[in-house]
């Protein structure tokens, strides 16, 4: 029987390989593109008329809390957002746990930036983007009308955000993504300035020393949340 089946199983196996390998040629060659960029742009973009709402109160979803580079950025975001809309309210999302303090850190973070803690109160019982937009909605159904609801969170999770409040009973909704900022000096060099070898083919291509590696970091991240987005329609918690 295994005389018959090593056949299959190395044909099999071979399949596999080149199939590997060219999706790995494509996820390189992609980086190379501006589609992941795209992507994001796509995925961070409000749903049809929220583009025209002014939020009532701003959601900061919590990601890894603080400190973490998706913590820090969205709350940097959200008190940025604040500031934007100053008659806005604000709910901080992030699970805490008993002598857990790291929502308490985000509110802190916002009141070091700016934001008068008033206008702040926090989520603490979503431990997904699921439970979150249920614990919000039922947060803010409890002060009566329902608001229009701006989401602070990631730009590549804004989409799924989006829906699964959505899901959750809040209509209302605007996307405020928290994007990360670049420098905007020239980082290009020439040889003689670094006092390097005259062969120094990568000293003008940001293409390979920068922009290529950021997209690959950028495509895992797009790669994680469109798993993601399957899963919760699988769930049914967006649609």
């Amino acid at each position: 029987m295994s005389r018959f089946l090593r056949p299959t199983v190395s044909c099999l196996f071979g399949l596999a390989i080149r199939v590997l390998g060219w999706v790995t040629l494509l996820w390189l060659l992609a980086a190379m593109t501006s589609l992941p960029w795209n992507l994001l742009e796509k995925l961070a973009a409000d749903m049809p008329g929220g583009e025209t709402l002014t939020p009532e109160v701003l959601v900061v979803l919590g990601g890894g809390g603080i400190p973490s580079e998706s913590g820090l950025i969205r709350t940097f975001a959200a008190a940025q957002y604040a500031k934007q809309y100053p008659q806005a309210q604000l709910v901080v999302a992030m699970p805490s746990g008993e002598g857990d303090l790291t929502g308490q850190r985000m509110v802190d973070e916002l009141v070091m930036r700016g934001v008068n803690r008033q206008r702040i109160r926090q989520e603490t019982q979503g431990r997904n983007t699921r439970e979150q937009a249920v614990y919000c909605h039922k947060l803010l159904a409890a002060s009566g009308a329902e608001p229009v609801v701006g989401i602070v969170t990631s730009p590549e999770h804004i989409r799924r955000s989006l829906l699964a409040f959505h899901q959750a009973g809040l209509t209302q909704l605007k996307a405020c993504p928290a994007w990360d900022s670049y420098l905007e000096v020239d980082l290009t060099y020439g040889a003689d300035e670094v006092k390097a070898t005259q062969w120094n083919p990568v000293s003008n291509s940001l293409l390979v020393r920068y922009k290529f590696w950021d997209r690959l970091v950028l495509q895992a991240k797009l790669l994680r949340e469109g798993v993601a987005i399957l899963y919760y329609r699988w769930m049914g918690w967006i649609k």
